[in-house]
């Protein structure tokens, strides 16, 4: 049998080699091409975190929380006519000689008072002495109280001790500190130094 010149330069099946698979096992696919035309894909980011007023405390308190100010156990707070005051809560388990006025104040039980402690609520661990002004006041096991009290309620636990006279006024405002003019310093008074007469000349 006779072979044409073309089918003779046909190369058999066998002989042609084998084409690889599209995709090898375990490879990862390519992507397909895009055209110039076609838009880039769009990767969605994570939601930021809220910042600004509202916004959790990086410091993990939460927002609204009270402020709370601490006079150490290592301070000792001592001068004339000295005034403290705070619009948070003050807690205070050094010693301190002077008023303390407060939306909230705690006396620990190292604390110590030498004066006037005006708040709406206060929680007496350790020492005072002078007047108590509050609408709520505690007395806790371990205080120790020399002065008057002036209160709306009272509250006194097993153990404290207490000399002095407690007073519930008839006016509760009374007893509210005033945060706003606590601070205020009295306005300074000019001083007039009088000049020496002048002498005539003869």
């Amino acid at each position: 049998m006779f072979l044409r010149n073309a089918d003779r330069d046909r190369p058999s099946p066998a002989a042609q080699p084998a084409l690889a698979p599209a995709h090898a096992a375990g490879a990862a696919p390519k992507p397909p091409l895009r055209s110039a035309s076609e838009p880039a894909p769009v990767t969605a980011l994570p939601p930021r975190a809220p910042s600004g007023v509202g916004a959790p405390s990086q410091f993990g308190a939460p927002p609204g929380a009270k402020r709370v100010s601490v006079i150490g156990s290592d301070l000792a707070i001592l001068g004339a006519d000295l005034r403290i005051v705070s619009r948070g809560v003050l807690q205070i388990e050094g010693v301190v000689q002077g008023d303390v006025l407060g939306a909230e104040v705690i006396i620990g039980d190292e604390g110590c008072v030498t004066g006037l402690v005006n708040a709406e609520k206060v929680t007496i661990h350790g020492t005072v002495l002078g007047t108590i002004r509050a609408l709520d006041v505690k007395l806790a096991a371990t205080a120790k109280v020399e002065g008057d009290i002036h209160h709306d309620a009272l509250t006194l636990e097993h153990g404290a001790e207490f000399e002095g006279a407690a007073r519930r006024p008839k006016d509760k405002a009374t007893l509210v500190p005033d945060l706003d003019g606590a601070g205020a310093q009295p306005e300074a008074k000019p001083i007039v130094v009088p000049m020496p007469p002048v002498a005539q000349p003869a």
